[in-house]
């Protein structure tokens, strides 16, 4: 449990002590993204919870979505 939780409080300091700028182009495409990646993430945790889950499925959805 302590991974996920670690893996979150870095990428929120990278995310503030970093200057990335995002060109406005992508903008359209970053949010369509990261809904995509918050739909896979709930999606494997509600499989998880109905005992249905398959890492297949997860990691295929996880990265093939954005094609």
């Amino acid at each position: 449990m302590w991974l996920p939780i670690m893996g979150l409080l870095i990428g929120v300091a990278l995310g503030l002590l970093t200057d990335i700028k995002i060109p406005e182009e992508y903008s359209n495409y970053l949010s369509i993204a990261v809904l995509a990646a918050l739909d896979t993430l709930f999606g494997g945790i509600r499989a998880y919870l109905q005992e249905i889950y398959d890492e297949k499925v997860f990691i295929s959805g996880f990265f093939l979505i954005y094609y």
